[in-house]
C-alpha cells in the first residue's frame, strides 16, 4: 500500500506556515518518485492571507478585518482564492501528485473528496457541518468566508470550511481552513481526520515530521520572499 505523510505542526507565525507549504510543494516536485503529504497546522498570531492574484491595495486599503488598526501581517499565498483571516482556525495543506491522487486536474472533485473527509471528522467531534448545495455565490467583497463554492462546508448558513489550489505539472498544492465554533479538541480532530483520509486516499497515512531540508527551505522563503514587501504587494490595483 502506498504511503502518505501525515504532519501535525506546532503553532507557527503566518509567514512560516505559508512558506512551509511552498517548501513541501517544491521538494515534492523535485522528488522521484514524488511523495504525498497532508499537514495540519494552527497559527501563533493572527494574520491575513490573500490569494495569489488578489490586488494588495484592494484588500489592505479597505481596512479589511481591521488590518491597519490591529497591525496584522498581510501575506500573499501561493494558492488562489480570497482573503482569509487566520486566528483560531485549523488549517491544512495537501501536497500530492497524479499517481497518488486522481483529482489533480479536477478542482471540484478534489474539494469534494477532501471536504467530505473533513465533514466526517467534524461530525465525529460533534460539529454537524453541511455541504453548500446551491453552487457558487459571490459576495461584494474579497473575503473567502463570505463567498461560497460547491462543496464548501457551512454550519447554520455560515461558511466554516473552504479551500484553494495551485498546480505545477502533475503536482497539486491544496490549502484550506476550518473556522470552527467554540472550543474543540485538536488531537481528537486530527486523529479523526487521519482515519477518514485513509479511506479516501487508499494509502497508509504515516505520522511524519518536517525534515531539516524542508525547514531550511521554509525559513529561506520566509526571509527572502514571504516577509518582503515586494511579494505581499506583488499585484497592485492601478
Amino acid at each position: 500500500m502506498k504511503q502518505c505523510r501525515f504532519i501535525i505542526s506546532k503553532k507557527q507565525n503566518g509567514y512560516y506556515n505559508i512558506a512551509l507549504d511552498e517548501a513541501l510543494f517544491s521538494i515534492c516536485k523535485e522528488s522521484k518518485p514524488p511523495f504525498s503529504v497532508f499537514r495540519i497546522y494552527t497559527w501563533a498570531k493572527p494574520c491575513l492571507t490573500i490569494g495569489y492574484f488578489q490586488k494588495y491595495n484592494e484588500i489592505y486599503d479597505a481596512d479589511l478585518y481591521r488590518c491597519k488598526i490591529d497591525k496584522l501581517p498581510v501575506i500573499r499565498r501561493l494558492t488562489g482564492g480570497l482573503a482569509v483571516l487566520h486566528k483560531n482556525d485549523v488549517s491544512y495543506s495537501l501536497i500530492t501528485n497524479s499517481s497518488d491522487w486522481p483529482y489533480v486536474y479536477e478542482q471540484e472533485k478534489s474539494y469534494k473528496a477532501v471536504h467530505s473527509t473533513i465533514r466526517s471528522a467534524l461530525i465525529y467531534i460533534g460539529i454537524n457541518a453541511e455541504f453548500i448545495k446551491y453552487g457558487f455565490v459571490s459576495s461584494k467583497n474579497s473575503v473567502c468566508v463570505d463567498t461560497m463554492f460547491n462543496y464548501d462546508l457551512h454550519l447554520n448558513g455560515e461558511k466554516i470550511v473552504g479551500s484553494c489550489q495551485r498546480r505545477s505539472g502533475k503536482i497539486l498544492l491544496q490549502q484550506g481552513s476550518l473556522h470552527l465554533p467554540g472550543k474543540y479538541d485538536l488531537n481528537k480532530l486530527s486523529s479523526s481526520l487521519r482515519k477518514e483520509l485513509k479511506n479516501v486516499f487508499k494509502m497508509q497515512l504515516m505520522h511524519s515530521s518536517v525534515s531539516d531540508k524542508e525547514n531550511k527551505l521554509a525559513n529561506d522563503l520566509v526571509n527572502n520572499k514571504y516577509s518582503s514587501v515586494s511579494w505581499s504587494q506583488k499585484f497592485i490595483k492601478a
